[in-house]
């Protein structure tokens, strides 16, 4: 028996909807991450190798990305070492949101041009504002204290931010128990035609206290403008020593400063040489002045720093003096009187004389 009732028939597009619906409604929560955005990009660059050390080759900013268009976060001084990762442009990252160029870099560590020396004053030295006399004093040192700082180009230790102190006042070692401002007890011989003073301070303006006659042997310490100190209250000007025995020999006290210019004008033309000492091989700066000195009879340390610490500082140079850039010396050369030098002076040049340059950081004594 046929149905009469009304027929009700539901169209293929709905149906495929109604049968389609729950395979999405089922489909695995995981698969959700693979059509979403993520919230923000990722900024940071990909690292390209494992933890390295490098070192500031001078004082380094820190900047919040990998070029110079990020904000300095902060700095690192000259020397430091640097742990991190390399990103692919070359910058060093060492935490999150700092990194450092590679060009300020440098695998091995610099040298920081820091140095070491001892305060040989005979009491103290000044502290002054700059590089100096000229600039005012804004502290003091007592005798021995330790310092580290670097030297300036005309020899004065910077300790500090507008702190300086002279090199003639400082040694590389502590001062001797003498208490005289020398590095250590020096020997000297009189070398004065007859005999000299004993002073009860270092200068001229002191009463005389005794003397010592011509050749006498004397032990003790070098104060910062040249004296002798040989006790308490007892001093002898360097002007009137000599390094060795004045006599026959050729020694120190016998040597007249225009034999020194004579002999050392022999050599005018022969051309500089690194290393070299004699006349056939060239000489450089302190071969040529140890030469010199050698065929007088008095024998100099063979380098420029040697010849500083054997000469008798003095403030006043005489024709025959040595005279040296840089504390430690980095150059030397004989004072020819009138701010002229002989030297040997750089590549390129002959040994000559010629007019004395900037920069001079104290003359020495040794005839």
């Amino acid at each position: 028996m046929l149905d009469n009732r009304p027929r009700h028939f539901v169209s293929a597009s709905v149906l495929a909807v109604a049968v389609t619906a729950p395979v999405f409604a089922a489909a695995p929560s995981s698969a959700a991450p693979s059509i979403v955005a993520p919230a923000s990009p990722v900024m940071e660059p990909t690292d390209t190798a494992q933890n390295t050390t490098q070192y500031a080759r001078t004082n380094v900013n820190v900047r919040s990305g990998t070029s110079t268009s990020h904000s300095i976060v902060g700095s690192r001084s000259k020397g430091t070492a640097l742990t991190g990762t390399w990103t692919s442009n070359g910058w060093l990252k060492i935490g999150s949101s700092q990194y450092i160029s590679g060009t300020v870099l440098t695998s091995t560590p610099p040298s920081t041009g820091t140095t070491t020396r001892y305060v040989s004053a005979s009491t103290a030295a000044n502290v002054r504002a700059g590089a100096g006399t000229s600039y005012s004093v804004v502290g003091s040192k007592a005798r021995g204290t330790k310092l580290t700082g670097s030297l300036t180009s005309n020899g004065w230790l910077k300790i500090g931010s507008s702190q300086y102190i002279s090199g003639t006042v400082l040694s590389t070692s502590p001062p001797g128990g003498g208490g005289g401002g020398g590095e250590t007890d020096v020997t000297r011989y009189v070398s004065a035609s007859t005999a000299a003073n004993v002073r009860a301070g270092a200068s001229t303006s002191h009463a005389v206290v005794g003397s010592e006659s011509r050749g006498t042997k004397l032990t003790g310490s070098l104060t910062s403008n040249g004296w002798l100190k040989m006790g308490s209250s007892e001093y002898i000007s360097g002007t009137v020593l000599s390094t060795s025995p004045p006599g026959g020999g050729g020694g120190g006290g016998d040597v007249t400063g225009a034999e020194v210019l004579a002999e050392g004008r022999k050599y005018f033309g022969i051309m500089y040489r690194s290393g070299g000492a004699s006349p056939s091989t060239g000489f450089d700066c302190s071969g040529y002045t140890q030469y010199v000195f050698g065929r007088l009879g008095i024998n100099l340390p063979r380098t420029t720093s040697g010849q500083q610490n054997f000469a008798t500082p003095v403030s006043n140079p005489q024709p025959g003096d040595l005279v040296f850039w840089g504390y430690p010396a980095y150059h030397v050369a004989i004072y020819a009187g009138d701010g002229y030098i002989y030297d040997s002076g750089k590549p390129g040049l002959p040994v000559q004389k010629r007019k004395m340059f900037s920069g001079v950081s104290g003359y020495g004594r040794v005839i």
